[in-house]
């Protein structure tokens, strides 16, 4: 992504865009996809940042586990039980936001989903 960022065969807002339909059929791996506009307006600040303040990882998504938190996104470890809405974002996920990268999904954490199978109503279990 560095490389075709740099040459300018690519941008955050494409990848954005080509990307968001495949993640959005996948089934059972995300608990919630942010909304494109929502990624493209992320993508747009990206964009008008200078060259010389992106780092390496500048636009490059990634997830995190629905265990950690995200501001303004539920938190829920799997669980509807465990479920609230964290004002802050966790330390890590900060630090690779103020990095240049794009948060998109929540995933599906697969560790407590197996302690609490019979209760969880949002795990798909293999």
């Amino acid at each position: 992504l560095a490389a075709a960022y740099a040459c300018g065969a690519s941008t955050p807002s494409q990848l954005l865009q080509a990307l968001y339909p495949r993640l959005a059929a996948t089934r059972g791996m995300f608990i919630y996809l942010a909304p494109l506009q929502q990624l493209l307006a992320r993508a747009a600040e990206l964009e008008a940042q200078p060259v010389s303040q992106r780092g390496s990882l500048w636009g490059v998504p990634f997830a995190t586990k629905d265990n950690v938190d995200v501001a303004g996104m539920p938190t829920t470890a799997g669980c509807a039980a465990f479920q609230y809405m964290p004002e802050e974002t966790a330390p890590a996920v900060q630090a690779l936001l103020d990095a240049g990268r794009v948060w998109v999904p929540q995933a599906a954490p697969k560790q407590l989903t197996h302690v609490q199978a019979a209760q969880s109503d949002r795990a798909t279990l293999h």
